[in-house]
């Protein structure tokens, strides 16, 4: 269990300082593996492996390691719900739809900017399946182009192009 910095009990401290001792590692250092936003750069993705982070990435900007690494403590609550797929779509950068039924139980998502993300549709497929409640048939598409439907105005007030000029030309 992961307590806030302060709330150890007696044994806990007395555990921590003999691994300090064991160990030569600082209290203070140790203390902060444990912290997404004092954790050493290079023990970011040893930390997202230990907290089972669903999307991470090495290649991402040491805020945005930080970042993921943190919120996945809170999505890890919501683990199986809406809401903790779509914080995993939102850490993937994906820009999505989401859709429930019209059969119960069913969903699809549909990613929208399929090149853009920081991971390949098919791995976060992947990550999807594996967060979702057993009972929900999720379907993931991959939406390479958008078709855009725009109504068009013909005639002379159609569009305005620039502001009337006063004066002469």
């Amino acid at each position: 269990m992961i307590r806030p910095p302060g709330t150890a009990c007696e044994p806990e401290r007395r555990l921590d300082a003999g691994a300090e001792a064991r160990l030569n590692v600082p209290a203070d250092l140790a203390a902060s593996a444990w912290d997404p936003a004092r954790c050493p750069v290079e023990w970011l993705p040893r930390l997202a492996q230990v907290f089972q982070v669903p999307v991470f990435s090495v290649d991402w900007d040491v805020a945005d390691q930080r970042r993921v690494i943190a919120e996945s403590l809170t999505g890890r609550r919501l683990g199986g719900t809406v809401a903790g797929l779509r914080a995993i779509l939102d850490a993937a950068g994906a820009v999505y739809d989401y859709t429930e039924g019209p059969v119960p139980f069913t969903a699809t998502v549909d990613i929208l900017n399929a090149g853009a993300t920081t991971l390949p549709t098919s791995q976060i497929a992947a990550i999807l399946q594996r967060q979702k409640r057993a009972a929900v048939k999720l379907t993931v598409n991959q939406l390479v182009g958008l078709d855009l439907a725009l109504s068009v105005q013909t005639g002379l007030d159609a569009a305005v192009v620039a502001p009337l000029l006063e004066g002469e030309l």
